[in-house]
């Protein structure tokens, strides 16, 4: 049984962590031409940065919950929250930029510059997953 998530289907019991969005993103072009190919390459965008926003905030909650154990400084939290904030934003900013880069580069027209992009987007924004599902798996552990 597939279930429909932000446009994207998954197998029922399918964890998203273990969604290849990249090849989602090639689905979305191959099944759809022009225009709707950016529809469903945004969606897809969209579900991989709701994934994202997920994985910082249960990366927050535990650090939280480390800060309360005292396994963890009032500070070194405060530092690695803001860190961890800090560093959503400064990834965002950087894949747009890089994504465009790539546009340019790709010398891609119209609906073409258009899936280069989000292509792009979500291309990175799962590499970003991986690396914050792995960062959140950590977290739990004390590191002193």
């Amino acid at each position: 049984m597939l279930t429909l998530l932000g446009g994207v289907a998954l197998a029922a019991g399918a964890s998203q962590s273990l969604v290849d969005y990249p090849a989602r993103a090639e689905e979305c072009i191959a099944a759809n031409s022009g225009a709707g190919s950016i529809d469903c390459l945004q969606s897809l965008f969209y579900v991989t940065t709701g994934r994202i926003a997920g994985l910082e905030n249960g990366i927050a909650k535990k650090l939280a919950s480390k800060r309360h154990r005292d396994e963890i400084t009032p500070t070194h939290h405060q530092y690695a929250l803001a860190a961890l904030r800090d560093a959503g934003r400064k990834f965002s900013r950087f894949a747009a930029r890089q994504c465009e880069f790539s546009v340019g580069a790709s010398g891609a027209v119209a609906s073409g510059s258009g899936q280069v992009y989000w292509s792009c987007r979500i291309r990175l924004n799962a590499q970003r997953i991986v690396d914050l599902s792995q960062i959140l798996q950590q977290t739990g552990s004390t590191q002193r």
